[in-house]
């Protein structure tokens, strides 16, 4: 008896999604951008980021707590995705979910001017961000194709 298509490409996909999850839970402790000196007449300014936690906490951190939302929610989706499998509008949801992240961070909503640099571990965030939101993609156009496949095929007696 053969595995049904649909089940083993779940399969394989839902393999890179936990790895996912934890590195993407572990960027929450991480710093996204750089410190800031600013000169002006003889008088230096500085500001600090830290890690999305210390920004949430600051004045005009609710860039950072919306993004600590959608991680939180990308986060039970990549879960479900890795144990149950997922469906097409789980993992288009994923993929925005993921690219509003991304977007958030190379943006750099609520940091003020001049806007920081962003870390080398905020940049390796941003890659892992958009490599999710396009693995995402692909798993639910490649999922859809194939059912499509499936239901538009008759079966077919063994020979």
């Amino acid at each position: 008896m053969t595995e049904n298509p649909v089940n083993r490409i779940a399969t394989g996909y839902g393999r890179f999604y936990a790895p996912i999850a934890v590195c993407l839970f572990a960027f929450l402790f991480f710093p996204l951008y750089d410190t800031v000196v600013v000169r002006e007449e003889g008088v230096e300014f500085t500001s600090t980021y830290g890690t999305v936690f210390d920004m949430a906490t600051n004045s005009g951190g609710a860039p950072a707590m919306i993004g600590i939302l959608l991680l939180a929610a990308l986060l039970a989706m990549l879960a479900v995705a890795a144990v149950r499998g997922a469906v097409p509008p789980l993992l288009v949801t994923m993929a925005v979910v993921s690219t509003l992240m991304a977007v958030l961070v190379l943006t750099k909503v609520g940091t003020g001017t001049p806007a920081p640099p962003i870390t080398d571990a905020g940049k390796a965030g941003v890659a892992l961000l958009i490599a999710t939101a396009v693995l995402t993609a692909v798993h639910a156009v490649h999922f859809s194709a194939l059912r499509r496949r499936n239901t538009a095929a008759p079966d077919s007696e063994p020979r």
